[in-house]
């Protein structure tokens, strides 16, 4: 609604776009400026993004708009760290998993 205006919530985030819910309508093809805290390499960065798709919540009790989007070309810099925010995420994740399954071999193994 207004530019200064953030708003923290949850994201699909790719390389080449993002999905997020919204509370206000947005029209197909419309081009918004979205900045991202990327929380896994400690930085923000500020996209500029086309609206792919926009569709009205079903869920009664959080009315608001699915969006789908996809970055605008020439924007390296920020794709290069949010790709790099993923890969850095997706290591953590694995790191953990790796983590989790070691103790409970270790557990296994100490029965």
């Amino acid at each position: 609604p207004r530019p200064d205006t953030l708003i923290e919530s949850e994201v699909t985030l790719s390389s080449t776009g993002m999905g997020f819910f919204s509370e206000h309508p947005v029209s197909d093809a419309e081009v918004i400026e979205i900045e991202i805290s990327l929380a896994a390499i400690e930085t923000s960065v500020r996209v500029v993004a086309s609206i792919l798709d926009s569709r009205a919540s079903s869920d009664a009790e959080n009315p608001g708009y699915w969006l789908r989007t996809r970055f605008v070309m020439g924007q390296e810099h920020a794709t290069k760290a949010i790709t790099a925010h993923i890969s850095e995420r997706q290591r953590l994740a694995l790191e953990k998993r790796a983590i989790g399954t070691n103790k409970l071999s270790g557990d296994a193994n100490e029965a």
